[in-house]
């Protein structure tokens, strides 16, 4: 039987930034996510019991956007999925990760994209990090260095 080692769940297409990266695919700011936790539920629990998945990833867009995002994760781990992801620019992390770890440990992918505008300053990125790290464990973290902002990264 083939087996899936990695889902990857885009749950909301909206994001709470302008950056270049989700505009870039084609998602401006339409609010448009996965809402019937039912269906994601019946699909979730088909594709693991046909396939078996060893990673379950949600990403978006901004996933933490979606209001039913806790309960998505939830689905996913009394699924027996043992490794479940979040991909996230980080701004609402603050807000939901004690959320998150009440229902199981995530590893958290920061994306942080929005250093492509001049006004940024390496300050802001050194505060994401740093306000990240001082809660969360099991982060990663992704900079993207284009030519519109090498000169802010140097």
């Amino acid at each position: 039987m083939p087996h899936i080692r990695y889902l990857r769940v885009s749950v909301t297409t909206d994001c709470n930034e302008t950056c270049w990266y989700c505009y870039n695919e084609g998602h401006p700011h339409n609010q448009a996510y996965m809402s019937d936790v039912d269906d994601f539920e019946w699909l979730i629990t088909k594709i693991i019991s046909h396939y078996g998945v060893d990673v379950v990833h949600f990403t978006g867009g901004e996933p933490l956007l979606n209001p039913n995002i806790v309960r998505l994760i939830d689905v996913v781990k009394n699924a027996s999925v043992k490794n479940i992801g979040l991909t996230t620019n980080g701004i609402l992390l603050p807000d939901y990760y004690e959320k998150i770890s009440a229902v199981t440990p995530v590893q958290y992918s920061v994306h942080i994209y929005r250093i492509d505008t001049r006004a940024c300053e390496f300050e802001e990125v050194k505060q994401i990090i740093s306000s990240t790290i001082s809660y969360a464990k099991n982060v990663r973290f992704n900079i993207v260095v284009t030519k519109d902002n090498i000169e802010i990264v140097r």
